[in-house]
Order: C-alpha cells, then sequence, then structure tokens
C-alpha cells in the first residue's frame, strides 16, 4: 500500500491507547525554497510608490484649498474656485502643494506595503 504522503508510525499516548497515525510534515524540494526577493517583490514594491504619488499630486490641492478656506476670515475667499485662483495668482501652482512632504511619504510608505502585503498573501 503506497500513499502519497509519508506517514509516521502510530503513537502511544499517556493512557495507553494507540493513536492515529499522523502525516509527517510536508517537505518543500530545495528548489521551492526562497531565499532572495524575485522581482516580482520590487515591482510590487515601485507600483506603491507611484501610486502614492499619484494620489498626493491629484488629492493635496483639494486638501490646500479646502484647509485654506476652513482657517481664513470668511470675507477673504468668495469660495472654492476663488481661493484656487487667488493661490495660484499669488503662489504659483507650488503653492498648491504647501506641506505635501509628509503626505507624499506617509501615501508612498502605506502604499508600497500594501500592494507588497497583498502580493505576498495573494
Amino acid at each position: 500500500m503506497s500513499t502519497a504522503e509519508p506517514v509516521r508510525k502510530s503513537a502511544v499516548d499517556n493512557h495507553g491507547s494507540q493513536r492515529s497515525p499522523e502525516p509527517a510534515p510536508a517537505q518543500l524540494p530545495m528548489s521551492e525554497h526562497k531565499s532572495e526577493p524575485s522581482p516580482a517583490h520590487y515591482k510590487g514594491f515601485v507600483a506603491g510608490v507611484f501610486s502614492g504619488i499619484a494620489k498626493l499630486t491629484v488629492g493635496h490641492p483639494f486638501d490646500t484649498i479646502k484647509v485654506r478656506l476652513q482657517t481664513s476670515d470668511k470675507t477673504r475667499f468668495k469660495g472654492p474656485l476663488d481661493c484656487l485662483l487667488q493661490t495660484v495668482r499669488n503662489e504659483g501652482v507650488r503653492g498648491l502643494y504647501k506641506g505635501a512632504t509628509p503626505p507624499l511619504v506617509g501615501w508612498m510608505f502605506m502604499d508600497s506595503l500594501y500592494v507588497e502585503i497583498r502580493f505576498v498573501f495573494s
């Protein structure tokens, strides 16, 4: 009788009764052991970094306008479009990205980990 899995010999427990045979732990062939990360791991990390950059590029100007409207006098801006136009006129497009570095680092880190974790556990 040959089986696909190796089987350990039956063991006797403390009460003298015999237990059923336990399957031996599965052994991976040497070719399946992973000692170095594959290029797919790096691709996932890089994809996560660029995902964070894309989120910040699109979303941060909206956040800047929202914060300026919330923290300024009600008479300074007539609305979000006026706030956007005044910001670009007075500070240029770079004014929309003031304070963008901490969220950029955070988004890049979180998205790269998220993509990597999804890759590892899928």
